[in-house]
């Protein structure tokens, strides 16, 4: 391993350990909304959406790599693509729910509120597949690779440093 490397492993213990405590904790709150039958109102869903989300997201960061194995360019994209796949619907969900509330203080719909089926479909697509397909397409056109520390979006050319720039912007 690098000098570099080394200089950064305790950063990488502490992500391990943090990380770790981060995915036991949302486990045990998804394991708590599946047990308990009263957590089943529609906003609660969303939450366990955003959990999901969030474990995904935090689990992608645990993707060690090395950078002197063969694999690490493999194992560097399914990082990024994870990382950037689950941020984007973590953002989208915190903002699905946050309308979802707004809607039912303002409008008087009560905590048992349901949106109809094609509005609950549509949530999902909003908050999964709207953001694996951004990311499919970045893949696609080589925007994912190192950056910095871990994978993300890659920073070594021009539409990858824009596509970075408007994901930390949001």
């Amino acid at each position: 391993m690098s000098e570099a490397l080394i200089n950064y492993e305790p950063l990488y213990k502490s992500i391990i350990v943090l990380s770790s405590i981060s995915i036991i904790s949302l486990i045990l709150c998804m394991f708590a909304f599946l047990c308990y039958k009263s957590l089943h109102l529609y906003s609660y869903k969303q939450v366990m959406y955003l959990f999901i989300a969030t474990t995904l997201s935090t689990y992608s960061y645990l993707l060690y790599f090395n950078k002197t194995n063969e694999l690490s360019t493999t194992v560097c994209q399914i990082q990024a693509f994870f990382l950037l796949w689950f941020e984007q619907s973590q953002f989208i969900w915190s903002a699905l729910i946050s309308y979802t509330t707004y809607k039912i203080t303002t409008q008087s719909l009560g905590s048992d509120f349901v949106p109809p089926a094609n509005v609950q479909k549509g949530y999902l697509y909003l908050g999964f597949i709207f953001p694996f397909a951004n990311t499919a397409f970045a893949y696609l056109n080589g925007l994912l690779g190192e950056s910095g520390h871990w994978c993300w979006i890659s920073t070594l050319t021009i539409p990858g440093q824009i596509l970075s720039w408007v994901a930390y912007s949001c």
